[in-house]
């Protein structure tokens, strides 16, 4: 059995490759593609040599079971347009056959019609697109007026991804009415597996129902407020919106399990997994936890990381925006315990060391520290010679 992550170099974003199956008879899913430059240097040629190392000729394009947004922001969703918009353009056959696209625009989360509140921010997206100044009504606070600028500015994108699709007939968020989310009540669970024997299962532990509702809820109460001057666009946008309406799956294969998080909060996951029925004793272990929001401390916290653990820990940072942020390593290396596990990095660490906007010294420090102590983890930076990391679970390693 072929069950392997590969984390992609997706900069200060993520990009991961599925990869299921058997190496006689693989299957691939992917998801996210990284911001703007990670399609053209890394997961185009990726996909490319897979599909040269199977022995596909020009006609035949690569499968792709699951292309996957987990959501909008522009260094998940940058690289996946480029992608469709390939394919939408590629003259005679397409390099890549994608069965189903999960995606959720930000216009259906909230329960409107596409591109009304693209429409309705214009000027907004306009501004945070160039680095310009927020419109004077927009905001009061300078920073959360940028923040959610930025957030609105990712908007055009999810409505040209939807075009494209469209186009390209893409089957969009297949095993779902709409949206991508977690029922009311009990999991949600699609057989993805290559013959559909129930080898590989997706379930499914957000957007929560209520977590969606809510969100369009606030988004109307907001406009009335609005009319009558007593809101601005920033506070619902940054406080409301950014990163809780991430898709988090749970993939299982061979009794192995994956918990991919997109940028979601902790207390979200946790949630999920508790209404799917994965939490019974409170607690939950997994063999790989992509970490949320690219090791932010404000997405986590250390209840989060005492009660969800993993033996692989799989970080998509490269030090912008200073994440993974200390906090995050200070509180994996008090849970880690006696517990034998590593912690993946996929950047080099001599990009870190040249992050203005990383403490390098500070994580060297704590390091050092752990390791004279006797700790049992360990940290792994990506090899600079190699355009990933690697993670094989199943009897088969990824062979390519």
């Amino acid at each position: 059995m072929l069950f392997t992550l590969e984390a992609l170099n997706a900069k200060h974003g993520d990009s991961l490759l599925l990869h299921f199956g058997s190496n006689a008879d693989p299957g691939l899913v992917v998801i996210d593609g990284g911001p703007a430059g990670v399609y053209k240097d890394i997961l185009h040629p990726r996909l490319d040599a897979l599909k040269t190392h199977r022995g596909l000729d020009a006609d035949t394009p690569l499968p792709i079971r699951l292309l996957m947004v987990s959501h909008i922001d522009d260094d998940h969703v940058k690289g996946v347009l480029e992608l469709v918009d390939q394919l939408r353009d590629a003259p005679g056959a397409k390099p890549y056959d994608i069965t189903t696209l999960w995606f959720n625009s930000f216009d259906g989360i909230l329960g409107h019609l596409q591109g009304e509140i693209a429409a309705e921010y214009a000027p907004a997206i306009h501004a945070a697109s160039i680095g310009d100044a927020m419109p004077v009504d927009f905001s009061d606070d300078p920073e959360q007026a940028h923040h959610a600028g930025m957030i609105l500015a990712n908007v055009p994108q999810g409505n040209m991804l939807r075009g494209a699709a469209t186009t390209l007939g893409l089957m969009l968020n297949e095993g779902f009415s709409g949206l991508v989310k977690l029922p009311q009540a009990g999991a949600k669970t699609i057989d993805f597996s290559v013959e559909g024997d129930g080898s590989l299962t997706f379930t499914v532990l957000g957007p929560r129902v209520e977590r969606l509702q809510n969100l369009g809820n606030e988004w109307d109460t907001f406009k009335s407020k609005k009319t009558s001057g007593e809101a601005k666009a920033a506070d619902f946008i940054d406080n409301s919106v950014f990163n809780l309406s991430s898709i988090i799956v749970l993939v299982e294969a061979g009794g192995k399990t994956m918990l991919l998080t997109g940028d979601a909060r902790g207390d979200d996951i946790m949630t999920g997994l508790a209404a799917a029925g994965k939490m019974p004793t409170g607690t939950f272990h997994c063999d790989i936890l992509k970490m949320p929001h690219h090791g932010s401390w404000r997405d986590m916290s250390e209840a989060f990381l005492t009660k969800v653990t993993a033996d692989h820990y799989v970080i998509s940072a490269n030090g912008k925006y200073s994440n993974p942020d200390f906090e995050t390593m200070q509180a994996l290396s008090k849970v880690c315990g006696n517990r034998v596990m590593t912690v993946h990095i996929t950047n080099p660490l001599e990009v870190f060391a040249h992050s203005n906007e990383f403490d390098i010294a500070a994580l060297t420090q704590l390091l050092e520290a752990d390791k004279a102590l006797g700790k049992p983890y360990k940290v792994v930076f990506r090899d600079s010679a190699q355009s990933s990391i690697v993670i094989d679970l199943g009897d088969e390693t990824l062979q390519d």
